[in-house]
């Protein structure tokens, strides 16, 4: 009997069979907090977020040690210049230092602007950012250039006048580092760092006629490793960008929907820090083609 028959055979005898059509295939089960997704509000109902007076404490990326010495300034989203901060402040040695945000508005929906010598500028956007209790100093991830060496070993682009890098740390409804996820990154200009292989991931947001928008990478098995072939996040729910310098905008997808997303710059040579964590739904249409 020829190998068809066989086939068709078994189809019909389990369709005769009594065994219920099992329907369509149920959607993926995520490990984690989701609840919030749909629900317009956070597992979380008392995000600890900057407000006021804050400590914040500077950490290499990689190794988690702390980068001293440093210069912070906090400043308005709009004020990509920082030209009027709303405080200043010195990191010691430690990577520890204070700053203040406006209590009149809450959460502040700004940045802070890390410089100094060894370290690529660091624009770290606030909002979803949160300490890890009341009394914690608020943790801002560093790239020195060690770091940055790094980053461009294991994938294949130099941050420079060209381009930056994007740092998106993705977190389900209750603040956990989200696994399984993806990140589209969306930005007014063609980016440098073009999708040229099968295993790059080039975001589609924003994206004008004949270009192919910025690559994403992402951190693999748990230890910091990052590789442009993952399809989504690891454990830790860290992604990084290479963008064109410009607006731009980042999104959180689960299953292909995004639930996320938060707008905001980058600039050659420089680094960009979001977290993204599920609050609204539908999620705003930060993205839509102009």
């Amino acid at each position: 009997m020829k190998r068809g028959h066989v086939a068709a055979v078994a189809l019909f005898a389990a369709a005769c069979s009594g065994v219920p059509n099992p329907g369509p295939p149920e959607p993926p089960v995520h490990s984690g907090d989701w609840a919030c997704v749909g629900k317009g509000t956070t597992a979380r109902l008392e995000p600890v977020q900057p407000r006021g007076r804050f400590e914040v404490a500077l950490q290499d990326a990689y190794t988690h040690a702390p980068v001293g010495d440093l210069m912070l300034a906090v400043c308005a989203l709009g004020d990509e210049d920082c030209a009027t901060p709303a405080s200043e402040a010195k990191a010691d040695h430690t990577g520890s230092a204070t700053l203040t945000v406006p209590v009149g508005r809450s959460p502040f929906d700004g940045f802070v602007r890390v410089s100094g010598d060894g370290i690529a500028t660091h624009y770290v956007f606030l909002p979803e950012r949160e300490a890890a209790c009341a009394s914690c100093a608020l943790v801002l991830p560093i790239y020195t250039s060690s770091g940055l060496a790094r980053t461009t070993q294991m994938t294949g682009f130099k941050v420079d006048a060209k381009g930056g890098l994007v740092r998106v740390d993705v977190q389900d409804c209750a603040g956990a580092a989200a696994k399984d996820v993806t990140v589209s990154i969306g930005t007014f200009g063609c980016s440098e760092f073009e999708a040229v292989d099968g295993g790059a991931r080039a975001g589609l947001l924003f994206r004008p006629g004949g270009c192919r928008g910025p690559l994403v990478a992402y951190s693999i098995g748990g230890h910091g490793n990052v590789t442009r072939a993952a399809l989504a996040t690891d454990a830790t729910g860290v992604a990084l960008g290479f963008v064109a310098p410009g607006q731009l905008g980042v999104a959180e997808l689960l299953d292909g929907k995004t639930v996320a997303g938060a707008i905001g710059f980058t600039r050659g040579g420089a680094i960009s820090a979001f977290v993204l964590r599920p609050r609204f739904s539908p999620a705003p249409p930060l993205f839509s083609q102009p």
